[in-house]
């Protein structure tokens, strides 16, 4: 079993609205695959998890969460200064 690199770029302007997105998205996924595993998308994730560390822009951030988001981990959640949020996880396939 492999896993794949996820992002989103998110739509909100809050942190709280972050963490709801991410939700959101985490459930669509859920439904759209009828909760069967190995989807290789956020429905493989374990929770969400907003990180306090501002990126310049989207790549910075991609490049971040490439590096930092753990296989069966939450989806992490870093804020840029130029493109908003970023979601991003390593997700089994």
């Amino acid at each position: 079993m492999g896993a794949e690199f996820v992002e989103y770029r998110l739509k909100a302007t809050t942190r709280d609205e972050a963490i709801s997105e991410v939700k959101q998205i985490i459930e669509m996924c859920l439904h759209e695959y009828g909760h069967a595993g190995y989807t290789g998308t956020f429905a493989e994730s374990y929770g969400v998890s907003l990180i306090e560390k501002e990126m310049n822009d989207y790549d910075e951030a991609c490049d971040w969460l490439l590096d930092n988001c753990r296989k069966w981990g939450p989806v992490l959640i870093v804020k840029t200064t130029k493109d908003g949020y970023v979601a991003g996880a390593w997700c089994s396939s």
